[in-house]
């Protein structure tokens, strides 16, 4: 396919090419590092969608992982990915292997915007609309994750991170929170 036709086919997207430029392997390009636990992570959601164990996965495949790993798409730019991939496989055959997943989960985990992240997080547990954490917040989430937590551990959790003392987590408590645990990790 020409790249007259690639563009075209792609709209106003950026093409694949110009954000996941190809190298040999992610272990030896040091432009892109990932922490060895975010290399553990990558290759477990691969293997947990590779159903069938073949080293590829296909384009249903490769969506329900990049939504595991946090990272999720709109159909046009699923399929941008998994075309530049496989510029030659028919449509609906195309198949992603283990090396171009990882490479393009390195490229997409590196491209993030840590703040946004962190006020998408903080979006979840602010389950209230408050723009603060509280008691009945975190008691809604345990509950949802199936924890069964006593409003005193819940509170008790929310007074060790309280550094302004209105009985629940702001966002500058929780990006303080959040960025301490990652400098531990």
């Amino acid at each position: 396919m020409s790249n007259d036709q690639s563009s075209s086919r792609q709209g106003s997207l950026p093409s694949p090419r110009d954000i996941f430029p190809r190298s040999p392997s992610f272990e030896t390009d040091t432009h892109y590092e990932l922490t060895a636990r975010d290399k553990k992570n990558i290759l477990e959601v691969f293997q947990l969608f590779d159903l069938d164990k073949d080293g590829f996965l296909d384009i249903f495949q490769l969506h329900y992982s990049l939504r595991a790993l946090g990272l999720p798409v709109c159909k046009k730019e699923l399929l941008s990915y998994i075309r530049h991939f496989t510029p030659d496989a028919p449509i609906g055959r195309e198949l992603i292997s283990k090396e171009d997943f990882i490479m393009l989960m390195r490229n997409k985990l590196m491209s993030r915007d840590p703040e946004s992240e962190l006020k998408r997080a903080f979006k979840h547990f602010d389950t209230e609309g408050t723009g603060k954490i509280t008691v009945t917040s975190l008691k809604k989430i345990a509950n949802e994750l199936g924890q069964d937590m006593s409003e005193e551990e819940l509170k008790l959790m929310i007074d060790e991170f309280d550094l302004n003392e209105d009985n629940a987590i702001d966002y500058e408590e929780f990006k303080r929170i959040m960025l301490t645990t990652e400098q531990r990790n």
